[in-house]
């Protein structure tokens, strides 16, 4: 986790001082929003380039100091490099936006912008689906629902689900590139909550799996000792 949290504080550095350099040459307005066709449709000050590493940076931190006061840090440090993937992995992709803004402001056009955003999204969909099954129970990281965070049981059963689906998640903002905009970014989220409204019922499914089980024991030990 130190590597992870010195990488995307470095990354955050550099996200600085490439604001500051932007925000000192460059006059008028720059892109600072993009609608679901790909088009800029807000403009504002270059100051707003000072966003990107100020996010870095708090989500840096914030991610840093999750398992230092999660009663259950000890799980999330042992869960594998989930958290280091999200921390790094949030740190370059402020740093993506931020280059393309830039890039946009002084008249280039590299990719639309769906499209870099599909594939940001897919690599950490991928990403965070195969290290899913390897996170341990703890209370800020994973899916945490009432159900998984009441039981390691169905902690642990819902996010060996939960993998594939995410994986799946990533791959279908891959897919959706070729499309045309919208869809190419619509489609892909819209299953993507479908996706993770379907764990949320899982985990519940599996909470109440459990505590039938636990209610049928109860029965059966009542019946031996009378």
């Amino acid at each position: 986790m130190k590597k992870s949290f010195i990488i995307a504080m470095i990354i955050s550095l550099v996200s600085l001082v490439l604001a500051l350099w932007f925000i000192l040459t460059t006059e008028g307005q720059v892109p600072t929003n993009w609608g679901l066709n790909g088009e800029v449709n807000s403009y504002g000050s270059p100051w707003y380039m000072i966003i990107f590493p100020t996010i870095t940076f708090f989500t840096t931190l914030l991610l840093y100091i999750l398992p230092k006061i999660d009663p259950k840090g000890d799980n999330i440090r042992s869960s594998g490099p989930m958290l280091p993937v999200i921390t790094v992995s949030v740190a370059l992709l402020m740093l993506g936006i931020q280059f393309f803004t830039i890039w946009a402001t002084h008249g280039g056009a590299i990719m639309n912008i769906n499209t870099f955003v599909s594939i940001a999204l897919s690599i950490m969909f991928i990403a965070m689906g195969y290290y899913t099954p390897r996170v341990k129970h703890n209370y800020m990281v994973g899916i945490r629902t009432p159900w998984t965070l009441y039981s390691e049981t169905v902690w642990t059963k819902t996010h060996e689900e939960a993998g594939k689906w995410i994986i799946l998640c990533g791959v279908l903002y891959l897919v959706g590139i070729p499309f045309p905009n919208p869809v190419d970014i619509i489609i892909p989220t819209i299953v993507t909550v479908i996706i993770f409204i379907g764990l949320t019922w899982y985990s519940y499914l599996l909470y109440s799996e459990e505590q039938e089980a636990i209610e049928a024991a109860k029965k059966v030990t009542k019946k031996k000792k009378k």
